[in-house]
C-alpha cells in the first residue's frame, strides 16, 4: 500500500508535470493526491492526457485536488467531492482490503476552513472502515509545527483539533525534515558519476580558467537537478510574495538602492596616513615577515578548504565547499592548480573576484532595509585563498596588534572592552573629577561605509 500527497503549487509548467511522471515512475504509489495544480477545467483533459497508467479524478474546483490512482492495483468507489477536499473508498485488490481515503486542501482563510472541518465531521460518521486523510489543511497541529513567517493563532489550532477529536483521528508521527518547505535533502550526492565526466574532459588555457571550465561542464552535466532547484525557488517566491505583492519588485529594489547609496555613495576627503605613526609603532623581524610569503604547498590548500564549513553559501557559481570536498579525488589537482596559480602570478580571474551580495532578515517580519543585514557570498576558490592568508598572517597580527585591541584576534575577546569600558565610566557620577566625556561610535554605520580610496 502506497499512498501519498503532494503540494506541487501549480501544475501548468512543463518541468513540473515531468517531475510528477518521474516520482510515479520511480515510486509507483497506488495513490497520489496532488493539491494546488492551479490547472483550469478547459486544460484539464489535454494536461492529464501526458499521465500514462494512472487515472486521475479532479474535485472540479479551480485545479484544488487531483487525485491520481493505479486501477492496476486499487478500485475506486462512493466519491464525495467538495472545494476542499475529495473523498472516496479505496479497494487494494491484491489484499482484497478497503479503506476510506480523503485528500485535503484546505483555505487559507480561517473563516474559509470552517466547511472543511464540517463536512470532515460529517464523513467520519458514515464510515466504519479505516480512514486516512492527508493533504494541505493550511493549519498545524501544534505551534512547534512552524516557525515562519508568522506563527499561527491558537484559536485556528484550537478548531483544527477539536475537528480531528471528534472524527476520531490521530496524528500520524513523521521522519525526515521537520519543516519540508525548505527541500531539504540527506546530503547524499548522486552526480559523482557526472563529476568525473567533466573532470576528465580536456580543456585549455591557465589552471584557473581550466577548472572554471571543467565547473561549467559540470553544471551542463547536471541540467536535469534545475527542475528541483526551480521547485525550491518557486516555494521561496510563495513565501516571499506578499511584501513583493504588496509594493512591488520596483519598489522594493529602489528602497535598497537608494539605502546603500546613502552609505557608500558619499565621498569625504581621506586623509593619508602619516609614515611616523608606522616607524614608532611595533615591527617585526625579517625572519617573522618572510613566513607569509613562504611558497603555498597542497597540503595548505586543502587544510584551508576542508576548514570551510560544507553548508556554507555558496558564491555566484553555485558550487559550494562541500561539492569540492566531496568530489575532492577527482577535482582536488584542478583545485590546487588554480590556488597556486594565484599565489603565483598575484592575479586573479574575473570570474573567482566576485562577490554576492546578499540581504539576509534579522527579524521575522522586516518592515525595512535597516532590518537586513548583508552577508557577501564568494566562490570557494576566493575563500581558500582568503583562509590561506589568514592563516599565514594570524601568526604575525599578535605582535603588531595591541593589547587593547580585542576582537578578532586569537584567545581574546571582545567582552574584554566591554568590561574595561564599564570600569572606565562607573566613576563618572563622581564628584571633583577632571571633566571627561563618552564618545560611542556607530559601529553599524562605520563598517557599512567604508570608502575603496581609504581601503587601498
Amino acid at each position: 500500500m502506497k499512498i501519498a500527497v503532494w503540494n506541487i503549487r501549480g501544475l501548468n509548467d512543463s518541468i513540473k508535470r515531468l517531475e510528477v511522471v518521474r516520482f510515479l515512475s520511480l515510486n509507483k504509489p497506488d495513490l497520489l493526491g496532488l493539491v494546488e495544480t492551479h490547472v483550469k477545467q478547459n486544460k484539464e483533459i489535454s494536461i492529464m492526457s501526458q499521465f500514462h497508467h494512472y487515472g486521475i479524478l479532479s474535485n472540479k474546483t479551480q485545479g484544488r485536488i487531483w487525485l491520481f490512482y493505479n486501477p492496476s492495483t486499487v478500485a475506486l468507489s462512493n466519491f464525495v467531492l467538495h472545494e476542499q477536499l475529495l473523498h472516496c473508498d479505496v479497494l487494494f485488490r491484491e489484499t482484497n482490503q478497503t479503506i476510506a481515503a480523503t485528500f485535503v486542501y484546505g483555505q487559507n482563510a480561517p473563516r474559509d476552513r470552517v466547511g472543511l472541518w464540517e463536512e470532515l465531521v460529517a464523513l467520519s460518521r458514515t464510515l466504519t472502515q479505516a480512514w486516512i486523510v492527508l493533504g494541505d489543511f493550511n493549519v498545524v497541529i501544534r505551534l512547534s509545527d512552524r516557525v515562519f513567517p508568522n506563527p499561527p493563532s491558537n484559536h485556528d489550532i484550537m478548531e483544527f483539533n477539536s475537528c480531528l477529536a471528534q472524527c476520531y483521528l490521530d496524528d500520524m508521527h513523521s521522519m525526515g525534515s521537520e519543516f519540508t518547505w525548505s527541500n531539504k535533502q540527506d546530503g547524499h550526492s548522486d552526480n559523482e558519476g557526472l563529476v568525473a565526466t567533466a573532470s576528465h574532459t580536456p580543456s585549455c588555457g591557465s589552471p584557473m580558467a581550466q577548472l572554471f571550465h571543467k565547473l561549467k561542464l559540470e553544471r551542463i552535466l547536471t541540467a536535469k537537478y534545475a527542475a528541483l532547484s526551480k521547485l525550491e525557488v518557486d516555494l521561496l517566491f510563495q513565501r516571499a510574495k506578499d511584501g513583493v505583492m504588496r509594493y512591488g519588485i520596483d519598489a522594493v529594489n529602489t528602497a535598497f538602492v537608494e539605502y546603500y547609496t546613502s552609505l557608500l555613495g558619499v565621498t569625504t576627503e581621506v586623509v593619508p596616513i602619516s609614515e611616523s605613526l608606522f616607524a614608532s609603532g611595533p615591527r617585526i623581524s625579517d625572519d617573522v615577515g618572510a613566513q607569509p610569503t613562504l611558497p603555498i604547498t597542497r597540503t595548505e590548500i586543502k587544510q584551508a578548504l576542508f576548514s570551510i564549513p560544507s553548508n556554507q553559501s555558496p558564491g555566484h557559481d553555485g558550487f559550494s565547499s562541500g561539492f569540492f570536498k566531496h568530489s575532492w579525488a577527482t577535482v582536488g589537482d584542478s583545485f590546487c592548480l588554480a590556488v597556486e596559480e594565484y599565489f603565483k602570478t598575484g592575479k586573479m580571474k574575473r570570474r573567482v573576484n566576485v562577490t554576492l551580495l546578499t540581504p539576509i532578515p534579522k527579524k521575522e517580519v522586516p518592515l525595512t532595509v535597516q532590518d537586513f543585514r548583508l552577508i557577501a557570498c564568494y566562490s570557494v576558490i576566493y575563500k581558500t585563498i582568503s583562509k590561506i592568508i589568514a592563516n599565514r598572517l594570524q601568526k604575525v597580527l599578535p605582535i603588531l596588534v595591541g593589547n587593547e585591541q580585542a576582537a578578532f584576534i586569537k584567545g581574546c575577546n571582545i567582552f574584554e572592552n566591554i568590561m574595561m569600558s564599564h570600569n572606565l565610566i562607573k566613576g563618572y557620577n563622581q564628584g571633583l573629577i577632571s571633566p571627561r566625556c563618552l564618545i560611542k561610535v556607530d559601529i553599524k554605520k562605520a563598517s557599512n561605509s567604508l570608502q575603496w580610496g581609504f581601503i587601498k
